[in-house]
């Protein structure tokens, strides 16, 4: 007998995939449908049953892509072909006999459905972005670092000092630079301020280039342009530029009316007890000195000075300094036509002893001179006490004149003032 197998079809399940991108790998084909089994023979035996198909494969899931596309399942497997029918009886012996009825093939199995593939797993998610950023954000959410104290990131994710200069004009900002500088002669302060530096060194007074000073000077002092204390009281001799001897005598009245220009200055009167008379001769000095150089001056001391050479044998006297209220001329005065006098400020000393100069202090005097209060007439040396003493008494000095060989022996100014 003989005997025909027949084969299930088979059916591939076609995977359909689709790729996102950067996501996984697609999802596996379903498996191909398993062969249906052969229906039974006819008459020899029963045909073979035919195999379900099988079911297709799920599909592996991907990490990280997007999800893998559904697999279309197996196709079903084909029906088993029918069983041949019986081959005939044979015939026996002594008869035929009926050959018997073929069996009737099984019907195939149905291909089973392929498996649905599997979802693709999810992808790996955002890439932080920090490659060559010490800060900021790594564009997921999260950070690529964080600066220090004093520090502030940069747009290009880079940690940069931030410079310290609120209410600071210099110094140092604390990255490196600085917040300013200051004007010459000016310094930077802790606070960063610029402050003044006073310039002091070797001065005692003056400015400091800062608005105070180096010191003071004290009085009678000025501070010049080097900053050094100096006085402000400077003293100057003056010489006479006119002086005259003026006389008055009991034994040659004409005395009184004779000019005396020249030669020798004197103060004081001499006695001469007689026994019938007494006689006597009186002299006195004018003496003028030119004082426009103080005029405005703050007069700090005068002094007149002259130069003794002849010297009194009696002392019972004095010689008194004043001043002139009146104009007159070496040229015309004399004993009698000599003007007034001021009694205010009027100066005395006792007659020499030696030949050393003698000094009247004199500074009111010239305090008015050179405030204008008077006028300088100049000044009248005379004797104070023109009484007879009673006796013979020679109480005269003779002086160096303006005409004398040795310059500072000439009757002499000495002022001091600033």
């Amino acid at each position: 007998m003989r005997s025909r197998l027949v084969f299930a079809a088979v059916i591939l399940g076609a995977a359909s995939v689709s790729l996102a991108c950067g996501g996984g790998d697609a999802g596996g084909s379903g498996g191909g449908g398993g062969f249906g089994n052969a229906g039974n023979f006819g008459g020899g035996g029963t045909g073979v049953i035919g195999f379900d198909g099988g079911a297709g494969m799920a599909g592996q899931a991907n990490t990280g892509g997007f999800a893998g596309a559904i697999n279309t399942g197996g196709a079903a497997g084909t029906a088993g072909a029918a069983g041949a029918a019986g081959g005939s009886g044979g015939f026996g012996t002594g008869g035929a006999a009926t050959g018997g009825t073929g069996g009737v093939g099984g019907t195939g199995g149905v291909g089973g459905t392929g498996g649905v593939g599997g979802t693709g797993g999810s992808g790996g998610g955002c890439q932080p972005q920090c490659v060559g950023k010490q800060c900021g954000s790594d564009t997921c959410g999260g950070s690529c670092g964080s600066c220090g104290s004093g520090q502030t990131c940069t747009a290009a994710g880079l940690c940069a000092c931030v410079p310290q200069c609120s209410g600071k004009v210099c110094g140092p900002d604390g990255c490196g630079g600085v917040c300013g500088t200051c004007l010459g002669g000016q310094s930077c302060s802790a606070s960063g301020q610029c402050a003044c530096v006073p310039v002091c060194s070797g001065k005692q007074c003056g400015s400091n280039g800062c608005g105070g000073t180096c010191g003071s000077c004290s009085s009678g002092q000025t501070c010049n342009s080097s900053g050094q204390c100096i006085s402000t009281q400077q003293t100057v001799t003056l010489y006479a530029t006119i002086d005259n001897t003026l006389l008055y005598s009991t034994t040659d009245p004409s005395a009184a009316y004779t000019v005396y220009p020249t030669g020798s200055i004197s103060a004081g009167c001499s006695w001469l007890a007689g026994y019938y008379s007494n006689d006597w001769v009186c002299a006195a000095s004018a003496i003028k000195f030119d004082t426009s150089a103080l005029n405005g001056k703050t007069i700090i001391s005068a002094k007149l000075r002259l130069h003794p050479y002849i010297l009194p044998a009696d002392y019972g006297t004095t010689y008194g300094v004043n001043a002139f209220a009146a104009s007159w001329s070496g040229s015309a005065i004399t004993f009698s036509n000599s003007p007034n006098m001021y009694t205010s400020f009027q100066v005395n000393v006792n007659p020499p002893t030696s030949t050393l100069p003698l000094e009247w202090t004199i500074t009111n005097i010239v305090k008015q001179w050179a405030s204008g209060a008077w006028v300088n007439n100049g000044l009248f040396v005379h004797d104070n006490d023109l009484n007879f003493p009673g006796y013979t008494a020679f109480r005269a000095t003779s002086f160096d004149s303006s005409n004398t060989a040795t310059g500072t022996y000439r009757p002499a100014l000495v002022v001091t003032y600033q």
